[in-house]
């Protein structure tokens, strides 16, 4: 299968499936929970909104990246599916947990983790054995455990943290939508140019084109609502094919607003916990975080929002691109 019948299949799929599974979730009543401290505005105006609407591109995206898995044999295909589908799983079980328990706590952090402990564990496991070399031969054998280790360290920090930092950034209409299809955009670039598996650049294409279907449906006023379902899956699967292909520095910047979204919420609560500690005051540096809620609060708009962090974040890579080509 080449990039236009991958793009166009996962498009097309996308926007045919769309209106069937919104009314099905309205039906079983999968209804978006928001958080009582968040901003009001969300939970008047959002409110009955149905979520987990991740599948209308997942089954798109997982139909064409199994049909060219199946055509390819592409273990680095193969793995990244894999890991998408137990991101798509984990955070399937996080959204029923809100609906059910009607609040916006879900399953335990801390279970989320362990899931992504394991997962970043068997990716660095089966791309070691079969992807690339493991540790240098040269170095002295008593350095060889202490290596492995810092891989297995090393690739949950990758795969994690971007899971979660896609996660994030899923608070407004479209947001974590436009920054999935531009990373997933500029790493299909990056694969082509450092000539990386031809199935990977496919499958970050179709990834692509099914968003883009969604975003019809996901844009302010959204219909639906992708959920953890959608943006542990997303965050998932780029973590891995940047770790995969040896790209993860890149993340830093074709996913550079996830990042900073992750930054201020990490920020704000070290700012809180060592201020009540040290000063018996609460201190944060912003209004709430993620920092999308941030420039909410000091009065922009929610489109004004996801308008203003798209572009930077596109500038961003323009930018990087342009100086990479010099």
């Amino acid at each position: 299968m080449n990039f236009y019948l991958c793009s166009s299949l996962a498009f097309v799929l996308s926007v045919l499936i769309a209106r069937p599974i919104i009314s099905f979730l309205k039906k079983i009543k999968s209804i978006q929970t928001f958080r009582e401290q968040g901003p009001q505005s969300h939970i008047t105006e959002k409110q009955g909104t149905p979520t987990m609407g991740a599948w209308i591109f997942l089954i798109p995206i997982f139909v064409v990246g199994f049909l060219l898995y199946f055509g390819s044999h592409s273990r680095g295909l193969l793995i990244v599916l894999c890991a998408m589908l137990v991101g798509a799983l984990m955070g399937a079980f996080d959204d029923a947990s809100k609906i059910m328990q009607g609040n916006y706590k879900g399953i335990d952090s801390k279970l989320k983790l362990i899931i992504q402990l394991l997962t970043s564990s068997a990716v660095t496991y089966f791309s070691g054995r079969y992807l690339f070399a493991g540790i240098n031969s040269e170095l002295p054998e008593w350095m060889s455990p202490a290596l492995v280790l810092l891989e297995f360290v090393w690739a949950f920090i990758v795969i994690a943290g971007t899971s979660n930092a896609i996660n994030l950034s899923d608070g407004l209409d479209g947001l974590a939508t436009i920054l999935s299809i531009l990373a997933f955009g500029a790493l299909a670039v990056l694969l082509w140019q450092t000539n990386h598996d031809y199935y990977l650049v496919a499958f970050c294409v179709t990834v692509f084109s099914g968003l883009a279907g969604f975003l019809f449906f996901n844009f302010k006023p959204a219909r639906i609502f992708m959920g953890d379902t959608g943006s542990l899956s997303l965050g998932m699967g780029l973590g891995c094919i940047a770790y995969i292909t040896k790209l993860e520095w890149y993340l830093l910047i074709i996913a550079l607003v996830p990042v900073l979204e992750t930054l201020s919420v990490m920020l704000q609560v070290s700012s809180s916990q060592l201020s009540r500690r040290l000063l018996g005051r609460d201190i944060r540096p912003f209004k709430m975080a993620p920092l999308h809620h941030h420039f909410e609060l000091i009065g922009m708009s929610e489109v004004l929002v996801v308008l203003g962090l798209s572009v930077f974040q596109l500038l961003a890579t323009i930018v990087f691109f342009t100086t990479q080509a010099v």
